[in-house]
This record gives structure tokens, C-alpha cells and sequence, in this order.
């Protein structure tokens, strides 16, 4: 699994169970992408995994706003 960026086209089609994370940079300014990852990969609950995320970005300084939306195609 892997980060996409907005500069960056996706056209490859989602997998059953794939996830998408959509998110402000207040959470990749705050949160590395290896943690990110991490609570994606360790985390199968979409809610728990996006608290987990918010919880990393406001311990990292939390000073942008964040927004985290991840989605799983069923």
C-alpha cells in the first residue's frame, strides 16, 4: 500500500476491500507516511483507524485543520 498525492493521476481500479484515504495536510504535515500507513494497515475498523489517524496528527501539533475521510470499496 502506497500514498497518492492530488499532483499525481489513479486510474488503477480498487480492489474489493482496498481502502482510499482522503485527507488535509493537516494530517501529512503532522503524521509521517509510515504512520499513516501503519494505522491503515493495522486497523481494519474505517472509524477507529480515522480517530487513530486524528489522535497522531493532534499529538504531531494539530495547528491546520484536519480532515480525514477513508472510504472501502466493497
Amino acid at each position: 500500500m502506497g500514498c497518492e498525492y492530488p499532483h499525481v493521476g489513479y486510474s488503477t481500479p480498487l480492489m474489493s476491500e482496498e481502502r482510499i484515504l482522503l485527507c488535509s495536510d493537516g494530517l501529512t504535515d503532522m503524521v509521517n507516511e509510515n504512520e499513516v500507513l501503519h494505522a491503515l494497515d493495522d486497523i481494519s475498523d474505517l472509524s477507529e483507524c480515522v480517530i487513530r489517524l486524528f489522535k497522531l496528527a493532534m499529538l504531531g501539533g494539530g495547528y491546520d485543520n484536519i480532515s480525514i475521510v477513508i472510504a472501502r470499496c466493497l
